[in-house]
């Protein structure tokens, strides 16, 4: 197994493995809920736990506890509703490695395999690539790659989310399009249906085409730096702010990421900047929409928020579309 970088989801710090699907499952552990009571400490012990809570439970709330680890007594780490409904990480995660499977009938040695874990473990972030045969190469040669991305939290802080989207390598930019989306955004409620995920990612790889058109049209639609400008200042600052639509017009007019030296109150493209390092993939000025959505995508992937970079790279099609043509 292979360590990854870190990002953060909730303040929480969320550490990422990389590897085989039988090494990365031993990894994910398992959760209970329990009666949510004060337990008076006795001397310097405490009282031994009564698992039907006694008079002294809480009636309308459950204790989320991560089932011991080796030496460990059981961890809490959340506090949830009587209605919550607990969904374990690793079946999720095998319902999404299966509902791959079954939909395009392939061996789970085909994929590639990434979780994410906080420091509790209570969130948990899993990536699952495809084959190369299901991805593209753009209009420089560089690898896009399919993904699948589920984020799932048991301390009730989230909720279920399941995307698929593209990943282009050569700058690790993240790019969710919209049409081959899986439809999984559910509360842990009673009413959260896990029969549901299947059919929602085999419907999805249906549409996995329709993403390639899309991205293949945007290589053809020539687009004028004078037009992001305008674009940057107006629509960019709007969703994303002053700072993010200044990176996002300095990488479509240099080819660089920079730094806001200060905040002048000048339009996102007119404050003072300092240059820093040339982005990886970029053509140096941006000469498509294609283009543009690499600087979004670069910008987007690069927050490091888990929930808010899933969020900005879904909102990338959205602005694109109020991007003039020339």
């Amino acid at each position: 197994m292979t360590p990854a970088a870190e990002s953060h989801w909730r303040s929480r710090a969320v550490t990422y493995h990389r590897g085989e699907w039988e090494d990365l499952k031993r990894l994910i552990p398992e959760f209970d809920l329990r009666p949510f009571t004060a337990v008076p400490a006795v001397g310097d012990g405490t009282v031994p736990f009564d698992p039907t809570g006694g008079e002294s439970a809480n009636p309308f709330l459950w204790a989320v506890t991560r089932r011991p680890l080796a030496g460990e007594a059981p961890m809490p780490v959340g506090i949830v509703s009587r209605s919550y409904r607990l969904v374990q990480h690793l079946d999720i995660a095998r319902l999404c490695r299966d509902g791959i499977c079954s939909a395009e009938n392939l061996s789970p040695h085909e994929l590639r395999y990434e979780i994410g874990l906080s420091e509790l473990d209570e969130l948990m972030h899993l990536r699952i690539r495809f084959p190369e045969r299901y991805g593209m190469h753009d209009f420089q040669d560089k690898p896009l790659g399919l993904r699948l991305e589920c984020f799932n939290a048991v301390d009730g802080r989230a909720s279920l989310v399941i995307t698929l989207g593209w990943l282009r390598f050569v700058c690790a930019n993240g790019l969710v399009i919209g049409k081959a989306k899986v439809n999984i955004r559910h509360r842990h409620s009673r009413g959260l249906d896990l029969t549901r995920i299947r059919p929602a990612i085999r419907d999805a790889l249906r549409s996995v085409e329709s993403d390639r058109d899309r991205i293949r049209r945007w290589q053809g639609e020539e687009v004028e730096v004078r037009d992001v400008s305008a674009w940057a200042d107006e629509a960019v600052t709007k969703a994303w702010r002053t700072k993010a639509a200044a990176r996002v017009f300095h990488i479509c007019d240099s080819g660089h990421d920079v730094e806001i030296e200060r905040f002048t109150g000048d339009p996102a493209t007119r404050i003072p900047v300092r240059r820093l390092v040339r982005v990886p993939g970029s053509p140096g000025r941006a000469r498509t929409r294609y283009d543009v959505s690499q600087a979004l995508s670069y910008v987007a992937t690069r927050r490091r928020d888990i929930e808010e970079r899933l969020e900005w790279q879904e909102a990338i099609p959205g602005l694109l579309e109020k991007l003039p043509s020339p």
